[in-house]
C-alpha cells in the first residue's frame, strides 16, 4: 500500500511533533525525579543518626534521633557523597529484616527536598521526596558506607 503526498505529510508531522515531545518532554521528567534534587541541590546536610526510633520527638530525621548534622559545603564531598549512594544502589544486595538507620542526606533546590535515610547494616534505603515518603526499602549494598563514615569524620559529626 502506498500513501498519498498528504498522508507522507501527516506521517511526518506526527513524528516530528513526536521526536520534539520526547526530547522535550525528558527534562521535564527527570526534574521531577529525586534524582535531580539530590545531582543538583543548592544545598545538602549530612545527618549522622542514631538507628534507633526517637521516642522524644525531639532531634529527629524521619523519626530517627540525630546525633548531629553538618551542611556540606565541599563541593567534592557532596559529589562523593551523591555518587557513592548511587553506586551503592544494588537490587542484589542483601536485606535484613532490621532497619537501623545510621547516616541521612538531605538535598534542597529551589525549595524542594529530598531525604534519604540509609541503613548499611541492613542494606536498605528509604527516599522521601517533599517530605513523603516515595522508596521503602530500596536494597543497597555496604560500598558507600566508607565514604560516608569519613565524610561524617571531616565535618565533625559523631558517628551513628
Amino acid at each position: 500500500m502506498e500513501l498519498s503526498n498528504k498522508d507522507r505529510r501527516i506521517m511526518i508531522a506526527l513524528g516530528g511533533t513526536l521526536i520534539a515531545a520526547i526530547i522535550v518532554g525528558r527534562p521535564i521528567l527527570y526534574a521531577m525525579n529525586p534524582q535531580s534534587v539530590l545531582e543538583n541541590s543548592d544545598q545538602l546536610t549530612l545527618y549522622s543518626l542514631r538507628g534507633y526510633l526517637n521516642q522524644e520527638k525531639l532531634d529527629e530525621f524521619h523519626g530517627w534521633g540525630i546525633f548531629g548534622q553538618k551542611r556540606v559545603t565541599d563541593p567534592q564531598m557532596k559529589e562523593r557523597l551523591v555518587t557513592a549512594l548511587y553506586s551503592s544502589m544494588d537490587s542484589s544486595a542483601p536485606q535484613y529484616s532490621c532497619f537501623s538507620p545510621s547516616h541521612g542526606l538531605r538535598a534542597t533546590r529551589g525549595g524542594r527536598t529530598v531525604d534519604v535515610v540509609i541503613c548499611f547494616s541492613c542494606g536498605k534505603v528509604d527516599i522521601y521526596d517533599r517530605g513523603q515518603l516515595r522508596y521503602h526499602y530500596l536494597p543497597i549494598s555496604k560500598e558507600a558506607s566508607p565514604v560516608f563514615e569519613k565524610a561524617i569524620k571531616a565535618v565533625g559529626l559523631r558517628p551513628g
